[in-house]
This record gives structure tokens, sequence and C-alpha cells, in this order.
């Protein structure tokens, strides 16, 4: 009886679905231009890939839509040069913070989690 109690708890354990925490930061790196990854910060998704310009910057896009609000995506489109970054939040969302981030030829996105979590 005992074993059965304590495959059920397992099996109970295992079929509750079971929240992930958005406080802690997830990052990408992109270092290949026009090749995209996405980022998922809470009910957040957001999808991103870089350009390079003329004047040795890369045009980093990155476009985003919440679950709460799925009818019409958002674009972020900044150009960054060789040591810049960016440290922002997102109309309507407080709490969720992103960095983005050139070193060279390597362009890092990092959310900062949510709610009281900063840089």
């Amino acid at each position: 009886m005992k074993t059965l109690s304590i495959a059920a708890l397992a099996a109970a354990l295992f079929a509750t679905p079971i929240a992930v925490s958005s406080a802690a930061a997830d990052t990408i790196t992109l270092n290949v231009p026009y090749t995209g990854q996405t980022l998922r910060s809470g009910e957040i998704a957001m999808s991103l890939y870089f350009t390079t310009t003329g004047n040795d910057g890369y045009e980093v896009v990155a476009t985003y839509m919440s679950d709460a609000d799925s009818a019409q995506p958002k674009r972020i489109v900044m150009d960054l040069s060789d040591g810049d970054s960016a440290k922002f939040g997102l109309p309507g969302h407080p709490g969720v913070l992103y960095e983005f981030a050139r070193a060279g030829g390597i362009v890092t996105v990092s959310d900062g989690g949510v709610s009281g979590n900063s840089f």
C-alpha cells in the first residue's frame, strides 16, 4: 500500500502543471546576420535577428507580442555599434526588462526577469 501511495503521489506531481518562473533571466546570442532566434519572457514572445549596415553597425530587429494582446505584433529596431548596449522595458509590460548588447560580431539579448529584478 505504501508503494502505491508513493507512486500515486509521484504521478500527481508529474501530472500537475508546474508554473515556470519568469524571474530567471534568459539570454540568446546572435552571431550570423539574418539568422534569428526567439526569447520568451513570461507572457512575451520575441523574435530577433540582425543585419549589417553600411556604417559598421548592426541593425537589430525584434518583433514581439504578448499572450494578452496577440492580435498585433510590435517591432523594435535599433542600430548597435561595437560596444553598445541598451536596457529598456516595453510599454504596457511593467517589470519586464531587456538588454541588447553588441561585442564585436556578437549580439546578446537578455531579459532581466520579471517584477523586481533589474540589471
